[in-house]
């Protein structure tokens, strides 16, 4: 709220107007409004004797407001969203990204194995000679030992 204040009307503030009595000009005079303000604080506060009590009310927020802080910082760290709780998400994520990478790498490997088995007739060949053991009509198969024979 903004303070206007009238101008005073006291005799020596008067220019010299004679036509205004001065009667006259205590009927026109209007005194200003004081904003209503509360009490200015200072910044001192009453300062309590060494070997005095603090009040019961005091006493007993600063003991709610421990609890709720230690409950809160246990929540915070051991519960279901809480740091344990992330650590262990977190763990597991890198584990089955891993894993994913892995399969998606082994499934492209298999995928143009099976392309090339559709297509190249030499790679069909060379997978029945080494992982099925076969061999072409009228081959024949010699299998060497490290097993030297005694000659003659």
């Amino acid at each position: 709220m903004s303070y206007i204040s009238q101008p005073s009307f006291h005799p020596r503030h008067i220019r010299s107007n004679a036509s205004v009595s001065l009667s006259a000009r205590r009927t026109e005079r209007k005194q200003g409004v004081l904003p209503l303000t509360g009490n200015r604080r200072t910044g001192a506060r009453k300062v309590r004797k060494s070997d005095e009590v603090t009040p019961i009310g005091n006493r007993l927020a600063k003991l709610v407001l421990f609890i709720s802080t230690v409950l809160i910082l246990a929540n915070a760290i051991a519960g279901d969203q809480g740091l344990i709780q992330t650590a262990m998400v977190r763990s597991k994520y890198e584990q089955l990204s891993d894993s994913v990478a892995r399969l998606q790498d082994e499934n492209r490997k298999l995928a143009l194995q099976a392309a090339r088995l559709r297509h190249d007739v030499k790679a069909i060949e060379k997978l029945a000679r080494d992982d099925l053991g076969l061999i072409r009509p009228g081959e024949r198969l010699f299998i060497v030992t490290g097993q030297i024979v005694p000659g003659p």
